[in-house]
């Protein structure tokens, strides 16, 4: 609930706030009897929290919907409820093309280099996303040298050589790839501590996809994915 909370209210304090709930949702994360992250909402589906229950539903456009119980109702359904419009968040969070993002709390920069939104950048920490299905690819630039290089993740470890001519790596089989789970990589002394979040397959449209990013810290994934998937930034 932490990050996408705090993507709300800096949406919210923005004043990009706008429009009805469309269709189906999915559950961003929740701490609710009944709802769990990556669950389905059908379009209309009533919604009950009890009190101290929270959820932070996704819907297929991007809007996001972040609710506190009590409460019951439709999400999008009422006055007393908005949604944050996908392409106005990213303009307002991330700006020109070399701008900071505060999703954490903590302001970094983030690039736009890497050459495909599913590739992970392995020179910088913090949060990255991976599909749910297929094989997770490293990226960094060619170094033009053959560089020592080396994973590990609790009590997993691999190493081999990242070569001049390649500029990506595939991670191997047996790595155990697991949503949240935090990886540490060594390039050539270069060491980075990334945590991999899996985008669920099931969500429905591109925008959602981007919420769920935004939501999760990939700032500089959903970027990419908006130019990739034609998502306007003004709207």
């Amino acid at each position: 609930m932490r990050r996408l909370g705090a993507l709300a209210a800096g949406i919210v304090a923005a004043g990009l706030w706008a429009g009805p709930a469309a269709a189906e949702m999915v559950v961003f994360e929740a701490d609710a009897e009944g709802l769990e992250s990556g669950q389905k909402l059908a379009d209309g589906t009533t919604v009950t929290l009890d009190e101290g229950e929270t959820a932070t539903l996704i819907s297929e456009s991007g809007e996001t919907f972040s609710l506190e119980g009590p409460y019951e109702g439709v999400p999008g359904g009422d006055s007393g409820s908005g949604a944050g419009t996908t392409g106005k968040a990213l303009a307002a969070l991330m700006g020109e093309r070399e701008a900071s993002s505060d999703f954490l709390g903590a302001t970094r920069k983030v690039d736009f280099t890497r050459p495909h939104p599913w590739m992970v950048d392995a020179r910088h920490d913090g949060d990255q996303c991976i599909r749910a299905r297929g094989g997770v690819t490293l990226w960094r630039p060619s170094a033009g040298r053959d560089r020592p290089f080396e994973m590990r993740s609790g009590d997993w470890r691999h190493s081999g050589t990242w070569r001049a001519e390649q500029d990506t790596v595939t991670m191997p089989r047996d790595a155990p790839v697991a949503d949240g789970r935090t990886y540490h990589i060594d390039v050539g002394g270069d060491a980075v501590a990334i945590t991999l979040h899996t985008v669920p397959g099931n969500l429905a449209s591109p925008r959602q996809r981007i919420a769920w990013m935004l939501g999760k810290g990939c700032a500089q994934q959903a970027k990419l994915l908006a130019g990739e998937a034609g998502v306007r930034m003004d709207r």
